[in-house]
């Protein structure tokens, strides 16, 4: 109704006009890129690796590790960021770590690493039948099998950096 669509309005033009009225919120902004980027960056570095493995290969390990990236997507964030805090937020780990942004970025990047691996793997189990085969065929060892993979996989690989990089904004309460 009218009404309705007055108060969104309403509520809209009040959230913008505290929006530069906050102090802190230029720095909460800055930080929480910061953290979105850099734990999606060290996800991509841990996680695309497993996944080409985990793609490429066709064993009981392989398909565990499916199972086991799949199941991590489903992990609590806040479960995460105080399993992890009470690991490393004791001596002798307390001093380096501490509650500040080293320690946030940690638990990010532990609750990225399964989107990656997961959304990675499957979007390069989803190429079409036979191409990785034919690529080994034509002489491509592991390392260029897994840059092959990756290219070919590119839009499903770019649905899980997105994926990765929403999930700091979408759960702050993980590393709170």
């Amino acid at each position: 109704s009218r009404k309705t669509i007055r108060f969104l309005i309403e509520m809209i033009e009040q959230g913008w006009r505290l929006l530069w009225v906050d102090p802190m919120l230029p720095r909460l902004i800055r930080n929480t890129i910061q953290l979105a980027l850099e734990s999606t960056a060290i996800a991509l570095v841990l996680g695309l690796p497993v996944a080409c493995w985990l793609a490429v290969g066709s064993g009981r390990v392989q398909r565990f590790g499916r199972t086991v990236a799949n199941a991590g997507i489903g992990l609590p964030p806040v479960g995460i960021g105080v399993y992890v805090f009470l690991l490393v937020g004791g001596f002798p780990f307390g001093r380096f770590w501490g509650v500040g942004m080293h320690l946030m970025v940690l638990v990010q990047t532990i609750i990225a690493i399964p989107i990656i691996v997961a959304l990675a793997t499957a979007a390069m189990l989803r190429l079409p039948t036979g191409l990785l085969a034919q690529a080994r065929a034509f002489g491509a060892g592991t390392p260029r099998l897994f840059v092959f993979a990756l290219r070919e996989a590119r839009l499903g690989i770019l649905t899980a950096v997105i994926v990765a990089l929403g999930s700091p904004i979408a759960e702050p309460r993980a590393t709170i």
